[in-house]
């Protein structure tokens, strides 16, 4: 709810900040790492079913610039995490020689205990077993939103297949993670039209399929957003409260 409330997708480090109990530095960096192993995985899982476009359709030359670019991002960021779960003291230790080589102390001692805390947080996943459930569980939540945009296609007698929904969530997906404003205004509707040209919709239909598939998609989650508020007794002003400056700097040791 809060990423549709909130611009550049704050709502994610919001939900760092509230997942524990106290909201602690230690909570918020090992809620981080599975954060970013959420992202990663989902950026994956969107990258092949990019591929999938690629195979069925004719993509135009932006998709497969976004593809390189997601591929660089979410290839790197794997690797990245991969080496702080399983060399997590090698990395503290590099990551301190670099910052008492330029002679910032008190940042060095913050990294430390973030690394260990985002290196604590990378191992709650720790077998084969676990990534190769989360890629499936992340699959199908992309494969139900396929299936939604396919339902609200059909609901307003546009020609737009179970395959061609396909392409454009993975594409909506890609284009979502780029911060932006509240809801991804603007960003939505701009990878969301796009996307719909490439299954041979016109432009004004695309335009009014990706609008109503937002607005849709920003009133669901808003409204489960407040109804599950409510059911853990958090009032807005409340939340307001637990995610406020004091939060944030616990969040973002390095601010």
């Amino acid at each position: 709810m809060a990423n549709f409330l909130l611009p550049g997708r704050a709502g994610d480090i919001s939900r760092c900040a509230l997942v524990g109990p106290n909201g602690s530095f230690a909570e918020s960096s090992q809620a981080l790492a599975t954060l970013a192993v959420e992202k990663v995985i989902d950026g994956l899982a969107l990258i092949g079913m990019v591929l999938y476009s690629i195979w069925i359709l004719q993509p135009a030359r932006w998709v497969l610039d976004v593809l390189r670019l997601a591929v660089l991002i979410f290839g790197g960021a794997s690797f990245v995490l991969v080496v702080l779960r399983y060399r997590t003291p090698a990395c503290i230790n590099a990551v301190r020689r670099v910052f008492r080589w330029i002679h910032l102390s008190a940042v060095e001692n913050k990294s430390n205990a973030f690394l260990t805390s985002f290196g604590n947080g990378l191992s709650a996943v720790g077998s084969s077993q676990q990534m190769l459930a989360l890629i499936l569980i992340t699959t199908a939540i992309w494969m139900s939103e396929a299936t939604l945009i396919w339902g609200l296609a059909k609901a307003l007698s546009l020609a737009v297949t179970l395959k061609g929904s396909i392409v454009a969530s993975a594409i909506l997906g890609l284009g979502l993670m780029i911060p932006g404003a509240p809801g991804g205004l603007g960003t939505y509707e701009l990878f969301g039209t796009k996307a719909f040209q490439l299954t041979g919709l016109s432009v004004s239909n695309a335009f009014a399929l990706t609008v109503v598939i937002h607005a849709w998609v920003f009133i669901a989650n808003i409204v489960a957003g407040v109804c599950l508020l409510t059911v853990k007794g958090i009032t807005l002003a409340q939340l307001k409260g637990r995610v406020g400056p004091e939060t944030s700097s616990r969040v973002q040791p390095y601010g």
